[in-house]
């Protein structure tokens, strides 16, 4: 069910922005990682930024990205993801139907968010082949549609692959994806003025947060992904927490 437009506290407001912010340094430096840093952490501010008014923010972001490196873009690729996001959108509809605005909700988010954080860390790796592709592709719409983290299982299989047409077909198959999600969930009744409301006011910060990137860059390292994997998992945690209390 679609929330009303609610107006944040100051303080609440500065938190929303920092997160954004940081959020999109990291999608810039690693190529990953807006919707974990983001989308758990504002959650916990207020469920109702997740997941349509973080994926609008993602999105853009994911859109950029992918009409800088466009000649990079394996369309292939994009064409069997998006095929088999479709069946995770629509299983992430019924979920989503079920459980929104509730305690039920944030238990589901932190269980995923926190699968997320499982994957990402764990190192696995598998063959990459069309099949696979789809397949994951049904995880990664599942999982990005209900939390707007549905990069991990992408990443896993593509770890082998080349970085820079990686990098740039991922980023195609997420800004497509969202706006699947995205329609999926306005649609619906899912989604609506609020959420919109909310997403647009993301893109300042996170804007802010791609033109920082570019001045930072250098200063990043593996650390900094261990240390977002850590609040992240932190974050998914204290959802359960909350969805079972």
């Amino acid at each position: 069910m679609a929330a009303d437009l609610i107006l944040y506290s100051p303080g609440q407001t500065a938190i929303i922005v920092v997160i954004i912010f940081l959020a999109a340094i990291i999608q810039v430096v690693l190529g990953m990682g807006f919707g974990m840093m983001a989308a758990p952490l504002a959650a916990l501010i207020d469920p109702s930024l997740v997941p349509a008014p973080v994926m609008i923010a993602g999105m853009v972001t994911a859109c950029w990205t992918a009409w800088v490196e466009r000649r990079d873009i394996i369309w292939q690729e994009v064409g069997f993801g998006t095929t088999g996001r479709l069946f995770g959108i629509f299983a992430a509809v019924l979920v989503l139907s079920h459980v929104a605005g509730g305690k039920t909700f944030l238990l589901v988010f932190g269980v995923l968010t926190g699968l997320a954080v499982i994957i990402s860390a764990s190192g696995w790796r598998m063959r990459f082949d069309m099949p696979n592709l789809v397949g994951i592709s049904v995880v990664s719409g599942f999982m990005g549609t209900i939390t707007s983290v549905g990069a991990p299982p992408l990443a896993v299989l593509y770890a082998g692959q080349p970085a820079q047409t990686s990098r740039a077909t991922l980023s195609a198959f997420f800004a497509f994806g969202a706006i699947m999600s995205l329609s999926a969930q306005f649609g619906t009744g899912l989604a609506g003025r609020a959420e919109l409301i909310h997403g647009l006011m993301m893109l300042v910060p996170m804007l802010a947060g791609i033109a920082a990137a570019a001045r930072i860059k250098s200063r990043f390292d593996r650390r900094y992904r261990i240390a977002l994997l850590a609040v992240a998992g932190m974050a998914s945690v204290l959802l359960i927490y909350r969805g079972l209390s």
